[in-house]
């Protein structure tokens, strides 16, 4: 646990001598199953570990989040949604648990069901990602009035590297209804701060420069 605060794992071999180290003395430490699992970079490694740690410890969230991640990853939807149920089970108040179900039933198309779960996602984390997944899918269906409401709620949670992707949001916010021109500024602002800035980094331009595009100034845009 120490090693792991120094830097990325996959960069520091003393937290995999660690881990062996710790397996060998306890091999049914779930946890150190877990964390070993991170270390591999083959999907059904990371699964069988992540397993392993779960037959150890079946109440353990975190451990099945990570199951259904990579089943997710892997198309297993429906073996995912049992994972979710297992979660639910052990722990109601997970917010993981809701995100598994909500993108499982966004991928197939149960749109009513993936905000049911992502809403009840935020009730228990107040998580950043949950909020804009939500602004996201009420943008998708044309509820300007919800994918607004939950803008205002996730505003203040935006650090501020992130402002220009909140922009982008609110303005997609507006488009998706076809109230695009009411939301032109937030472009503007994006294609002057490249304008106005000679020592942007990339992401400034081209933000600017899909900005300016969008605006249909084709000048800056190559500019």
């Amino acid at each position: 646990l120490i090693e792991m605060q120094k830097g990325p794992m996959d960069e520091n071999p003393k937290i995999r001598e660690a881990l062996e180290k710790a397996l060998e003395y306890n091999p049914s430490h779930a946890m150190a199953h877990m964390w070993y699992a991170s270390l591999t970079d083959s999907l059904d490694e990371k699964l069988a570990r992540y397993r392993k740690a779960y037959e150890l410890d079946p109440r353990s969230p975190v451990i099945g989040y990570n199951i259904a991640n990579i089943l997710m990853e892997q198309g297993r939807d429906r073996e995912a949604m049992e994972v979710y149920g297992q979660i639910v089970e052990s722990d109601p108040t997970y917010y993981g648990a809701y995100v598994i179900a909500a993108k499982v039933n966004l991928k197939r198309g149960r749109l009513d069901e993936a905000i049911r779960h992502f809403e009840e996602a935020y009730e228990y984390s107040r998580d950043l990602d949950t909020g804009v997944n939500l602004v996201r899918v009420y943008t998708d269906i044309g509820d300007f009035e919800a994918s607004q409401a939950w803008l205002a709620k996730i505003k203040d949670s935006f650090l501020q590297g992130f402002v220009g992707y909140y922009d982008w949001l609110e303005y997609f916010s507006y488009a998706a209804v076809g109230r695009g021109a009411e939301g032109e500024y937030l472009l503007q602002n994006k294609v002057s701060l490249a304008l106005n800035t000679p020592d942007g980094d990339d992401e400034l331009y081209e933000n600017g420069a899909a900005a300016a595009y969008m605006l249909g100034d084709f000048d800056t845009t190559i500019g």
